[in-house]
């Protein structure tokens, strides 16, 4: 079995089949105004180890919530997620899933966004 290092230093399995993504925070607190930037790790099977990836959000975001990524489509193996918070965002806490489309196959992991 294959094992991946992310920059937490913790361990995760590569998956034998398809592809997976992992997030180096599972929640984000970003306060109204600010901006935060959140690691995300595209962990790929043998197979799929030359796909172009192609980054989305599955869900609706929040007014006053963007999210951006850097970068956004090609061969890569992590990307950074860029979450803009404007001042009049209402303050609470938003389950976003956001994901990768690898080989016209889409699978999303789920980000708790806390906005105070």
């Amino acid at each position: 079995m294959l094992v991946a290092q992310t920059v937490s230093g913790q361990n995760l399995e590569i998956p034998q089949n398809e592809f997976a993504l992992s997030f180096s925070k599972e929640q984000l607190e970003v306060p109204r105004g600010e901006k935060a930037e959140l690691e995300i790790l595209i962990l790929k099977s043998k197979s799929y180890q030359k796909s172009k990836v192609k980054m989305g959000v599955s869900s609706s975001l929040p007014a006053g919530v963007t999210i951006t990524f850097s970068p956004d489509k090609g061969t890569f193996e992590s990307t950074q997620a860029n979450v803009s918070i404007q001042a009049d965002a209402a303050p609470g806490q938003y389950t976003l899933i956001l994901n990768a489309t690898l080989n016209n196959k889409t699978k999303g992991s789920i980000l708790k966004l806390l906005i105070n």
